[in-house]
């Protein structure tokens, strides 16, 4: 690699990608992207939400050491993911994935608690491969490299205390320590009947970081089947799946373009000779998760260009189970963990078609993904009281916002407001979708009451945008 920089930029309406490489010195290089039913219970795991939504693990097997990634998630670079590594170490990838899933099983098992401490054949025993001293190995350094890696999440990392996205954190995902028997010995507590027989020699000691360990005790996770993951030996499938659940919500069918997916995974989307083998790569992994029979169908949409295109999936209703609710109760402190995330009741309401549709719409956005549950546990109470009218304008708007929000129940109910008065006002059936997009910097403003310090150029708005810009003055005042 040259000491040059490389630049090379991707811009789409659903994400901004930029990749650096850059040759590193004394200092780390950077490279930046923008980009059925469960058979045994026991097997059943707790997966976090930024660990779904975010690629916290890498599949470029390519990256050196030293070699700091950075994801950015908006036009503005104001939301972003960067991870760091140890010194003279690479970021977590597919090995290290395979040990964090099978660390989760062991969560479970010891009730969710914070701290577990468990032993290397333990441990490589639930990661479904072939315990040796070549497997310890690798197990000793994917366990450092996880525990040492620092995630920075800008505008972006999902916390189930606030129901909304925090402005900056630096986390790592877990902390970890070899005990010997000697330490065990001299320390308090049980550490010592983890030492089942003399062929352990040390046993490790997991400290889950506070923020993740938060959202998988209150309503921040979705329960997946680990035995399944971890025999997903196709890891992009493995991700689709794992992204899919989360945005299809127990739908049975969804439709996502190319790009989208792409975005998320990440996959390269930028050029036209990379983008046909995104697709074609793409194709596989939804046809192996056929094969697996965790989706029922899919089909791939190319009305014109590969650009344009989209995958329709179907599933069976076999595929939906409890994402939230554990079933099996083993320890005292699982069932109070268990009824804190039965606080709120899941009930599935039938929705008018417009509305669904609607629905799928908005959260392919990137700031209403990360408040699907709470938005759909809301909708059918604002259709209810607001009508289908309303309702279907709503979600249009919420697809056409394009900024952080921090708390999604009075953003929308601000949204409903503006709305009855362009009813009012017999603006809302002119306002085609050019308006609505021209519009968003002033309705934003009445969102955040800072349309005063607003610097709109009203030389260049329409008269319908002029009297929308009007009444949010006014609103602002009051």
């Amino acid at each position: 690699m040259s000491e040059k920089s490389l630049v090379v930029k991707k811009k789409s309406k659903e994400i901004s990608t930029e990749i650096v490489y850059e040759k590193a010195k004394k200092k780390p290089k950077t490279v930046i992207l923008d980009y059925t039913p469960f058979q045994d219970e026991s097997n059943v795991v707790r997966l976090e939400m930024n660990v779904i939504e975010f690629p916290l693990f890498s599949k470029n097997k390519r990256l050196d050491i030293n070699t700091t990634v950075k994801y950015i998630f908006n036009k503005e670079k104001n939301s972003f993911l960067e991870i760091t590594p140890a010194n003279n170490n690479k970021i977590p990838g597919e090995f290290e994935e395979r040990v964090f899933l099978a660390l989760m099983r062991l969560y479970r098992l010891n009730g969710y608690s914070q701290t577990i401490y468990t032993d290397f054949y333990t441990l490589i025993s639930e990661m479904n491969v072939k315990y040796s001293g070549r497997t310890v190995q690798q197990t000793k350094t994917a366990l450092e490299r996880l525990a040492k890696t620092f995630y920075k999440f800008n505008n972006c990392f999902y916390m189930s205390n606030i129901r909304g996205l925090t402005d900056e954190m630096l986390t790592n995902i877990f902390s970890m320590r070899t005990i010997s028997f000697t330490e065990a010995v001299s320390m308090e507590g049980e550490t010592q009947k983890y030492f089942r027989n003399s062929k352990i020699k040390e046993i490790i000691e997991i400290k889950l970081s506070s923020h993740f360990y938060e959202n998988i005790t209150s309503k921040g996770f979705l329960r997946f089947d680990s035995k399944v993951l971890l025999e997903l030996e196709d890891t992009v499938a493995r991700d689709l799946y794992k992204m899919m659940t989360k945005w299809r919500n127990k739908k049975l069918f969804i439709n996502l373009t190319s790009q989208y997916i792409a975005s998320k995974l990440p996959l390269a989307f930028n050029k036209a000779n990379n983008i046909p083998k995104t697709i074609r790569r793409l194709q596989e992994a939804f046809a192996y998760l056929k094969e697996k029979n965790l989706i029922k169908d899919y089909l791939f949409k190319k009305d014109s260009t590969n650009e344009k295109s989209s995958f329709e999936v179907t599933f069976n209703k076999e595929h939906n189970f409890d994402f939230y609710q554990d079933s099996e109760i083993t320890t005292l402190q699982n069932a109070l963990l268990i009824e804190k995330v039965t606080e709120e009741e899941n009930v599935i309401v039938e929705l008018p078609e417009i509305i669904e549709k609607s629905f799928e719409k908005a959260i392919r956005s990137i700031y209403i993904s990360l408040h699907v549950r709470e938005l759909e546990t809301i909708l059918p109470e604002i259709l209810n009281q607001h009508g289908e009218k309303i309702t279907v304008e709503l979600l249009n708007r919420l697809y056409n916002y394009n900024k952080k929000i921090e708390s999604l129940k009075p953003f929308v109910n601000t949204l409903i407001k503006n709305i009855k008065l362009d009813e009012k006002e017999g603006l809302l059936d002119k306002l085609e979708q050019k308006s609505i997009f021209s519009l968003s910097q002033v309705e934003e403003a009445v969102i955040v009451n800072d349309v005063l310090k607003e610097e709109i150029d009203e030389s260049k708005l329409t008269e319908t945008e002029k009297k929308f810009l009007e009444r949010a003055r006014k609103i602002a005042k009051n």
